[in-house]
C-alpha cells in the first residue's frame, strides 16, 4: 500500500477511470467469490487468506486512487462539495451498520455465505458503471515512460 498507490494513480490519469473501476470492481468481486469457494468447501487455509489479503491489498491500491479521480470526474467541481459530504456520510453510515448486519448473518447463514453475497454485491456496482454515460474523459496522454512520470510526479529525480 505504500508504493502501488502511485501506479494506480498514473493509471486513472492515463487511462479511461471508468473502465479502470469497472476492472478493479471486477478484480474484487473475484476475490469475493474465490474467498467464498474456500470457505464454503473448507479449504482455505493460513496461506491462502494471506495470499488473498495480498491479492485484495493490491487490487485496493489501484482502485482507490482511480476512483477518487473518477469520482471528481463524475460529479463536476461545482458539486464536489456536496458529494463528498454525502460520499462520507453514507461510507461512515456503512462502516457503523455493515458490521451489525454482518454479525447476524455470519450467526444466521455463516461466513461463505456472506462472502458470497459480497462478491454478489459488486455486480450491482459493475452494473451502475456499466449504464454510465457521458462521463466526461480527461486521460492525459504522455510521451513519458511511465517511470519518468512517476519520478517527476513523486519528486524522486
Amino acid at each position: 500500500m505504500l508504493f502501488l498507490p502511485r501506479i494506480g494513480g498514473y493509471v486513472g490519469d492515463r487511462y479511461d477511470r471508468q473502465r479502470s473501476v469497472i476492472a478493479t470492481q471486477v478484480a474484487s468481486m473475484v476475490l469475493a467469490f474465490a474467498l467464498a469457494a474456500l470457505t464454503l468447501t473448507h479449504t482455505i487455509s493460513r496461506v491462502g487468506g494471506d495470499r488473498h489479503r495480498v491479492s485484495g491489498s493490491i487490487v485496493n491500491a489501484f482502485d482507490v486512487p482511480i476512483r477518487q479521480a473518477f469520482f471528481v470526474q463524475m460529479v463536476g467541481k461545482e458539486d464536489l462539495p456536496n458529494a463528498i459530504a454525502l460520499n462520507s456520510s453514507i461510507f461512515n453510515g456503512a462502516r457503523v451498520v455493515g458490521p451489525a448486519i454482518a454479525g447476524f448473518a455470519i450467526a444466521r447463514i455463516g461466513e461463505g455465505w456472506c462472502f458470497f453475497l459480497n462478491g454478489l454485491s459488486f455486480a450491482a456496482v459493475i452494473v451502475a458503471l456499466l449504464m454510465m454515460r457521458n462521463v466526461r474523459s480527461e486521460a492525459k496522454p504522455s510521451e513519458d515512460s511511465p517511470f519518468k512520470s512517476l519520478c517527476r510526479v513523486s519528486n524522486l529525480r
